[in-house]
Parts: C-alpha cells; structure tokens; sequence
C-alpha cells in the first residue's frame, strides 16, 4: 500500500504544481477530497477482489485430498490446472505420473498448491495495478475538468472586480457559480472600455475618501547653555596650594635652583603646599524644553456601506438589466474588499433585499442577482427601505446607488424630505441612468448618464461639477 500512496501523493504535487489556482483553499479542499476519495477506492478493491475467492477454493481443495478417495486427488489436480496456463501442466503430470507413494504425492500436491497460489498472487498484482490506474485516471479527468471550470470562473471573477480588487475566494463557493452567467456578465465588462469607465468613475465617488485634521503635537527642544566648568582648565582665576606640577608658579620653580633651598621645594611637594594656578572653564550644556503646538494630518474618512438598488422591472430587460447588474456585482466585489457591507435591493414594483458582507461569498449575490421582477417600475418600495435601513446606527452615512433607466413617476414628498434629512447626515445618494438619458431627478447629489446604445457616458451632479 505505500506504492499506492506514493502514486497518490505524486498525481496530488503534479496537479498543484500545474493549477496555480490551487492556492484557493476551496480547491485544495476539491483537491483533498479528490484523494480522499480515491483512498476509499483502493480500500474498496479488497471488497471486490476476485483473486481471494480463487486462493480459498485451491487451499480447501487441498485440505479436501484424501488418500483413500482418490476422486478427491483428481478434483484438486482439476482446480489447480484450471488456474494455472496450459503450458505448466506437464511438469505436474509428469510428476503424478512416476510416483505412487502417498507420502509423495502429498509432497506433489503441496508444491502444485503453492504454485498454483504464487500464480493468483502474480495476478492479483497485476490486477490490483490496473485497477489502481482506472481509478487514476478516472479522478483525475473528472478533477481536470472542475479545476478547468473554477479557473474560468477566477478568470472572470478577476475581469469584473476593481483593478487590484479581487473578491475572497475563500469564503465563496465558487464551485456553485452560475458560470453561464458569470461569462456573460464577463463578456459584457471586458469587452466595453466605456462601461469599465463608468464603473471606475462611480466606484471613485463612493470610495473612501480622505479627511484633513488638526493633531496636537508635543515638540521637544534641546536649548544650550553655558556654565562653569571644574573640568575645562581654560583660564586662570585665581592662585591654589597643591602640587601639580604643570600648575606651580614660576616663583616656586626658584627654589630648585639653590641646592639648599631644593629640599623646602621638595617638602612644600610633598605637603601641597605649592603655589599654583588655579584653572577653571566653561562647557555647554542642554536643557530640554517642551512645547504643545498642531499639525495637519490626513487620515481616511470610512464610509458606511453601499446600498445598491436595483431596477429589474420590464422596461430594464435585456442588455440595461445586464449592465446593472453587472455594475452591482462589481461594487459589491469592491465593498468586500474595503470591507464595507453591501446592501442590494432589487426593485420593480416590490422589492428583494441581500445583505452581503465580508463572511458572505459572491455566490449567493450572484444568484441573488439572477433574480428578476420584469413588471412596473416604482422605485419608492426601495428607496423606503433604504431610508428605513439608514436609520440603523449599522448602516449610517451609507452611499445609496440607483441603477434603472428611471421610467418612472416623481417621488413622495415624505420620501423627498426623508432623503434631504439623510444627505444632512452625510449620507450620499447616486444614480445610474441606463438608456434615459432626459431624467435627472433632483434627489440625486450625482447621476451617470450610460447609453447601452453607443457606450457614451454622462456625468451630472448636483453638487460641485466635476470632469473626469
């Protein structure tokens, strides 16, 4: 069985080795249970094994000889050359054939038993490693096959997410993706420049932004001041007795220069009591000061979640529904990844809602987003919840996303002032005009005009202008 694992653990490198995207943990998982049960496989072999069955009938008709029946003898020289090839009966016969002692046949039979049972082994061997390679080769395409699948699926993953933004696979069953639907989501993105620019211009509006402040600051200062100093022998001050000599008055030099007067100069050294100068200096020290003063600083501004509603109505059917939702797929990647919560609410007439949130995968926004309404379009059952949602101190200053063609009537009042109320608390409301270009509701602090038509994209806000 260690030839067995060895051959496992070789087919398990050789396919890491050739799938990067077997860094996922998901696919590791795939990987893992791949082998997993291939081990169940090989343990199943033993089951089937029909090499077992064919040693139990040549050992029980050995058992079975008996001297004085020699049917008995008969029936197991048949079983024994059934199993083995034509061509190794006649050793066997000729054997049979020159003795007649039953000592020695027993001998015979003994050595036909045994090499009738080296035989099975033989084949059993064999079998065991044909077995082994069916099974191979039968996990490993049905592998090949999902980890072609799930690196379509990363692929398109990456061509819908923000530049360096790439959703958590690790928390995504990508393995229940729609991948029909994901691919043509995928289609559409990559193979529109203007709608890849309109998904960066909004994603720029609802980024983080950064906010500027005053940060109190203590600065220490190191200011010189000079003292004296018994150390620095710079100027003379004054006259001291000791016995330094490099100090000693020149008139105290004299007495060396009278032999008798020498031994006073020598007593006065020994005694200190030499006249010297006395040197003194000044060093420069530090003393440290304090002072509070303010500095700029900037610093990042989060923002609450998104909350991304959604026109599936009838006059959004085809390719304005698929641009919406393909936009609400992609700033829900990038709410991930900036871990703010996503809110998504579909809207025709009703609504749907789907929290999605950092320990959420994209495969449940995708099937969420599969979901569609095609009646009237009222978009006040939305923006209600939406506000009602605000409300909670979760989801304050959340940035509010429309996406519809906004064919539609005019706003409650009560809902118009509920949204100025909100705007008051810093929360931002966007829309995102599919098709209609002539609608520009006021409510909306910026809109994006998109045309699915020619691909042109409009800016309008009704805060400062802005290009890009």
């Amino acid at each position: 069985m260690k030839d067995k694992k060895q051959e496992l653990l070789s087919l398990q490198n050789s396919l890491y080795k050739d799938y990067s995207v077997s860094k996922i943990p998901q696919i590791k998982h795939l990987i893992s249970s791949t082998f997993r049960k291939m081990d169940n496989l090989l343990s199943n072999l033993d089951f089937i094994n029909p090499f077992t069955a064919k040693k139990e009938i040549i050992n029980a008709g050995f058992d079975a000889v008996n001297p004085d029946n020699p049917k008995s003898q008969e029936k197991f020289i048949k079983t024994a050359y059934g199993i083995l090839p034509q061509k190794e009966h006649g050793f066997y016969k000729k054997k049979y054939k020159s003795i007649t002692d039953a000592i020695e046949i027993k001998g015979v039979n003994i050595s036909l038993r045994n090499y009738a049972i080296e035989h099975i082994d033989r084949e059993e061997a064999n079998w065991y490693i044909d077995e082994i390679q069916k099974i191979r080769d039968e996990l490993y395409e049905q592998l090949k096959k999902r980890l072609e699948e799930l690196s379509k699926i990363q692929q398109y993953l990456s061509s819908i997410s923000d530049t360096g933004i790439f959703w958590d696979l690790c928390k995504t069953d990508i393995l229940k993706t729609d991948l029909n639907m994901l691919m043509k989501w995928s289609n559409i993105l990559s193979n529109n420049e203007n709608l890849q620019k309109l998904i960066e211009l909004i994603g720029r509006s609802i980024r983080q932004n950064t906010v500027k402040r005053l940060e109190e600051i203590t600065i220490e200062k190191k200011i010189p001041i000079i003292v004296d100093s018994l150390t620095s022998k710079e100027e003379i001050k004054t006259i001291e007795l000791g016995n330094d000599l490099m100090r000693v008055i020149p008139q105290e030099m004299l007495w060396l220069s009278d032999t008798d007067m020498e031994l006073l100069f020598y007593k006065k050294y020994t005694e200190k009591t030499l006249l010297c100068y006395h040197l003194e200096g000044q060093d420069v020290e530090y003393v440290t000061e304090t002072e509070q003063s303010y500095k700029e600083v900037e610093e990042i501004d989060k923002k609450g979640p998104i909350i991304v509603c959604v026109d599936t109505s009838g006059s959004m059917a085809g390719a304005p529904e698929i641009v919406a939702k393909a936009v609400a797929l992609c700033l829900g990647g990038r709410a991930i990844a900036e871990d703010r919560a996503c809110y998504v609410i579909n809207f025709s007439t009703s609504i749907q809602t789907y929290v999605l949130d950092k320990d959420m995968g994209m495969d449940k926004l995708i099937a969420f987003l599969q979901m569609s309404f095609h009646g009237g379009t009222d978009v006040s059952p939305a923006l209600n919840h939406a506000l009602g949602i605000l409300e909670d101190e979760t989801f304050e200053k959340s940035d509010v996303l429309i996406v519809s063609d906004f064919v539609m009537g005019n706003l409650d009042e009560a809902i118009v002032e509920k949204i100025n109320t909100q705007k008051e608390l810093k929360t931002k409301f966007y829309g995102l005009n599919i098709g209609n270009t002539e609608c520009k509701p006021d409510y909306l602090d910026k809109q994006w005009n998109y045309s699915t038509f020619d691909g042109d994209i409009i800016e309008l806000s009704n805060e400062i202008a802005q290009t890009d």
